[in-house]
């Protein structure tokens, strides 16, 4: 349950802090005011990731270098303080103080968001439909996002074993041996 969430230069907020209910939430504005944006905030700090697809710099608001966003949650009687910093090039995940990955995050915070967005999964790629059952398998047990975070590095290794091998930089026969 995420109590509160502060953000600074996040999009189109320069800096806000919101405050959630442990029940129910309805955000209510005019389009454009922030709503998803909001919404997107906490899937980036809980999960690591955007449901938007989204380059670190589109969360930066114009003219800024950085982004940083902050929240306190409770799970089970538990508190943690949620904070990440997003620059263009990298973003910086803190749990309680101390850094984290996104794997880690997804494992301790589940969650499967459906948003427009989301149609993407049906209309575009297979990325997306990859992303939207992978949330969904770490949302049933933990373990599931590491096997995830290593089922991609060993595609990425594949992937650039073959590279090698269609270019003539290595051999078929070391190929075959990798």
């Amino acid at each position: 349950m995420i109590q509160s969430l502060y953000l600074k230069q996040f999009r189109n907020f320069s800096e806000a802090v919101a405050r959630f209910s442990p029940k129910v939430n309805i955000l209510l504005g005019d389009n454009g005011q922030g709503k998803t944006n909001l919404l997107e905030a906490l899937s980036i700090l809980t999960t690591g990731t955007s449901f938007r697809y989204a380059d670190n710099e589109n969360f930066i608001q114009r003219e800024k270098s950085e982004s940083f966003l902050k929240a306190k949650a409770s799970i089970q009687g538990l508190d943690y303080d949620l904070q990440l910093s997003i620059l263009k090039s990298r973003k910086s995940h803190l749990l309680n103080g101390k850094k984290t990955t996104a794997t880690e995050l997804s494992k301790k915070f589940p969650a499967v968001v459906f948003s427009p967005e989301s149609l993407g999964a049906i209309k575009e790629g297979a990325d997306q439909r990859r992303q939207l059952v992978d949330d969904l398998l770490t949302s049933f047990h933990p373990r599931n996002a590491d096997l995830i975070s290593d089922f991609r590095k060993t595609l990425k290794t594949r992937n650039k074993v073959l590279k090698n091998y269609l270019s003539g930089d290595v051999s078929r026969n070391e190929t075959e041996n990798l």
